[in-house]
């Protein structure tokens, strides 16, 4: 059952349930935006983070790896539109981190934002194209973060939460009326769901949870969970249904839904090469795992999944 937060802050039980609209969940990505989408982006960075970081995308079977950006700065937290024709990500240039936007061919890059000494993480694109999501401190004196939405092409700025510590890794849901994000605050972590104005928060996890990403077809949220290790889990919308996928043996996080919903991509060490961290795919219950990039002197992250 979820929790729903009144103004204090404390949670109380509530019947309802949060889900996206049953026309969308009635269909696959494929069928909703009429466009086969098959590739995967992702961030390649020297392994512990270090140094300038490139964008590259691969198809979901893992061939066709190719570079759409050079090395002169830190990216970060790319996402692939539905539609499969644009990526936006993070760019920081002497200090300051702003949200782009660049052709899935690696033409036209373009700064969406323009903000001086702050921190922009985790844009999303939602389902539609016609906005992004997004974590930042832009109205903050210090480095919380809240949850923001803006227009695809950087104006209607809005922010949704306001909180002392942070919210991140927002995700819209497929009908765009909710988005699910990260809090964190002591025991009242926990992946979080609003709708999109930013009213109606109800607490669906209870735990040191990030990078959640809801299904195209809406049945199902899947995220990672710090609890010793770092697992890939799933969770109904509603809170019920929690599953794990990964056995916590390993590094496994931010995970990506494919467009039909039937399989993960992942960023996990999994005992590659070098303890570097690279992209593999799995089904939706967690069988079938298979290694999709082989940098293994670099960390592949940030995967998301989208079109060709």
């Amino acid at each position: 059952m979820a929790t729903t937060i009144n103004g204090s802050g404390s949670g109380r039980e509530t019947p309802s349930i949060v889900i996206c609209s049953s026309a969308i969940a009635s269909k696959s990505a494929d069928c909703v935006f009429g466009v086969a989408l098959s590739q995967i982006v992702f961030v390649k960075q020297q392994q512990g983070g270090l140094g300038s970081s490139e964008i590259l995308i691969v198809n979901s079977d893992g061939t066709n790896q190719r570079l759409l950006t050079t090395v002169e700065f830190l990216r970060s937290a790319p996402s692939i539109s539905k539609d499969g024709s644009k990526i936006i990500f993070t760019q920081n240039v002497n200090g300051s981190e702003n949200i782009y936007v660049i052709n899935t061919d690696g033409t036209n890059l373009t700064p969406v934002t323009n903000y001086q000494s702050k921190t922009l993480t985790s844009p999303n694109w939602s389902f539609d194209g016609s906005k992004i999501t997004f974590a930042s401190n832009i109205d903050n004196a210090n480095t919380s973060l809240d949850i923001y939405t803006m227009n695809a092409n950087g104006t209607g700025v809005t922010r949704l939460t306001n909180n002392s510590l942070e919210d991140s890794a927002p995700f819209w849901s497929p009908d765009g009326s909710k988005i699910v994000y990260t809090h964190i605050e002591g025991n009242l972590s926990g992946l979080y769901v609003m709708n999109a104005n930013g009213s109606g928060v109800t607490r669906i996890t209870n735990g040191f949870d990030r990078n959640p990403e809801w299904s195209p077809n809406c049945a199902k949220i899947v995220f990672d969970r710090v609890d010793g290790f770092e697992r890939i889990f799933t969770v109904n919308p509603d809170g019920s249904g929690l599953m794990a996928l990964t056995p916590g043996a390993s590094t496994d996080k931010q995970p990506t839904w494919s467009p039909d919903s039937s399989k993960i991509a992942w960023s996990t060490r999994n005992n590659n090469p070098g303890n570097s961290l690279q992209i593999y795919r799995m089904n939706a219950d967690g069988s079938g795992r298979t290694r999709l990039t082989n940098n293994d002197l670099f960390d592949d992250t940030h995967p998301s999944w989208g079109g060709n």
